[in-house]
C-alpha cells in the first residue's frame, strides 16, 4: 500500500497513518496529536487489528470504512481529506475550515461523477488548489467560469494535468 504521510503547510508537518483516526503535528522533535476524527459507522473495527489483514480488510470492504487521505493549512483554511470505501462506491469527503471563524464547509466527490475536485493537493493564500485535467474542467466547470479561462488551458494532442485555484465561500 502506498499514500502520502507527512504534509507540509507552512512551518508546520502533519503526519497521517493508514487506518488511523489521527492527524500529528511535528514540531521540536515531538509529536503531538491535534487532530482525531470520529469516522462513526466507517470507523476502522477493532478486528481488523486482530485476524489476517487480507480477511480482515475484505471484510471491512463489505461494510465501508473512512480513512485520512490528507491536511492541508495556511493562515486562513484548513482542509481535510477523508477517503471513504463503501460497498457501492469509492468516494472524498472534503471537510475545510475557516480558522477565524471555525465555520466548515463539506464537499463529497467521486472519481466517477465529480472527479474536478477530487485530489486537493495544497492550500496557498487561502485558495485550495487541485490536480485536474484539461478534460475534466472543461466537463465540469459551469459554461460562464469556463469562458474566462479557456485561453488559458489549449487544445493539445492529449490531454495534459491542470492545477485548479478556488476560493472556498463560507456562510455567513
Amino acid at each position: 500500500m502506498t499514500e502520502r504521510n507527512f504534509f507540509k503547510n507552512g512551518n508546520d508537518l502533519h503526519i497521517i497513518e493508514s487506518f488511523q483516526p489521527y492527524v500529528y503535528n511535528f514540531h521540536n522533535d515531538t509529536l503531538e496529536k491535534v487532530i482525531e476524527m470520529d469516522f462513526g459507522r466507517y470507523a476502522i473495527p477493532g478486528y481488523f487489528w486482530e485476524e489476517d489483514i487480507m480477511e480482515s480488510f475484505g471484510k471491512m470492504s463489505e461494510t465501508g470504512f473512512a480513512n485520512l487521505h490528507g491536511v492541508f493549512e495556511d493562515a486562513e483554511l484548513m482542509l481535510i481529506s477523508i477517503h471513504l470505501q463503501k460497498p457501492e462506491c469509492v468516494f472524498k469527503e472534503l471537510v475545510f475550515i475557516d480558522k477565524s471563524s471555525d465555520q466548515v464547509r463539506k464537499l463529497s466527490t467521486t472519481l466517477k461523477d465529480d472527479i474536478l475536485y477530487h485530489y486537493p493537493i495544497g492550500i496557498e493564500n487561502g485558495e485550495v488548489m487541485f490536480l485536474t485535467y484539461r478534460s475534466v474542467i472543461l466537463t465540469g466547470l459551469p459554461k460562464d467560469q469556463l469562458d474566462s479561462i479557456q485561453s488559458e488551458i489549449p487544445e493539445k494532442d492529449f490531454d495534459y494535468p491542470v492545477i485548479l485555484k478556488t476560493k472556498i465561500q463560507f456562510d455567513e
